[in-house]
C-alpha cells in the first residue's frame, strides 16, 4: 500500500509540473505580447511616474567592466551557473508505471547585475527571478553518483556552500552548466522598471513572467557579418 501511495504522488507530481511549465510558457508568451518597446531613456520617465510601472520590452547591448566567468574561464560582462540535480522518477504509460529521468535547478550563481546599453542610455538589469534563453551554454560538465567529487567540490566553492542530493537513492548525479554575455551583445529583456538608489533597473514583476534574451542576429545582420 505505501509504495502504491509514493508511485500515486509521484506521479501527480509529474502532471502538476508539466501542466505549471505548460502555463509559465503561455504566460511569458503573453508578457512579451503585452509589454511596449521603450529605449533606456523612456524607463527614467516611466520610473518617475506616480504608481507602479507597467513591464517593459527593452532591446540593448550589453556593457561593463569585463570579467572571468568562473567555469570556462572566458572573458565576459555576464555569467550564470546553474546546477541541476537529475533523479529517476515514475510516469504512468500504456503498459504501467515507467522508469524516466528528469532534473531540478537546485543551485544559480550569476554575475550579479547586468548593464544594459542602447544610443539613448543605460540601464540595470537584476536577473534574479529571470527566464534565461542565452544561447550556447560556455561549460558544461556532469558528475554521477560514483564521480570522484571533484566538479561538486568546484562548484561547492563557488556556491560557498555543499551540492546535497535530494532524491538520495533515487539520485543519478548533477549536470552543471555555464552561460556567458560578452560586451556588446544584443540582448531583448521584458521586466519592469524601478529606481534603486538613483539607478533604473528592470526586474520581476510581481506574479509576471521576466525574460531575459540574447537577440539572435537578423538576415540582413548576417548577411552584412559574411561581407
Amino acid at each position: 500500500m505505501y509504495a502504491l501511495m509514493t508511485l500515486l504522488a509521484q506521479t501527480i507530481e509529474v502532471g502538476v509540473t508539466a501542466a505549471a511549465r505548460g502555463v509559465g510558457k503561455a504566460r511569458t508568451k503573453r508578457a512579451v505580447q503585452r509589454a511596449e518597446l521603450h529605449t533606456c531613456v523612456d524607463l527614467v520617465a516611466l520610473t518617475g511616474a506616480a504608481g507602479t510601472a507597467p513591464p517593459a520590452e527593452v532591446n540593448a547591448r550589453a556593457a561593463g567592466e569585463p570579467i572571468i566567468a568562473p567555469l570556462s574561464g572566458a572573458k565576459c560582462v555576464w555569467y550564470v551557473v546553474r546546477v541541476y540535480e537529475r533523479f529517476y522518477a515514475w510516469r504512468p504509460g500504456p503498459l504501467g508505471p515507467a522508469h524516466v529521468e528528469r532534473q531540478i535547478t537546485v543551485a544559480e550563481q550569476t554575475g550579479g547585475r547586468l548593464l544594459i546599453r542602447d544610443a539613448t542610455g543605460e540601464v540595470w538589469v537584476d536577473p534574479a527571478g529571470a527566464d534565461l534563453s542565452l544561447g550556447a551554454t560556455s561549460y558544461s560538465g556532469f558528475e554521477g553518483r560514483t564521480g570522484d567529487g571533484t566538479l561538486l567540490a568546484r562548484v561547492g566553492q563557488l556556491l560557498d556552500r555543499p551540492v546535497r542530493a535530494r532524491h538520495q537513492a533515487m539520485t543519478i548525479g548533477f549536470l552543471v552548466e555555464e552561460w556567458i554575455v560578452r560586451d556588446g551583445e544584443e540582448l531583448h529583456v521584458v521586466g519592469q522598471p524601478r529606481t534603486e538608489a538613483g539607478d533604473v533597473v528592470l526586474g520581476k514583476p510581481a506574479l509576471r513572467p521576466f525574460v531575459i534574451d540574447k537577440r539572435a542576429p537578423t538576415p540582413v545582420e548576417l548577411s552584412r557579418s559574411r561581407d
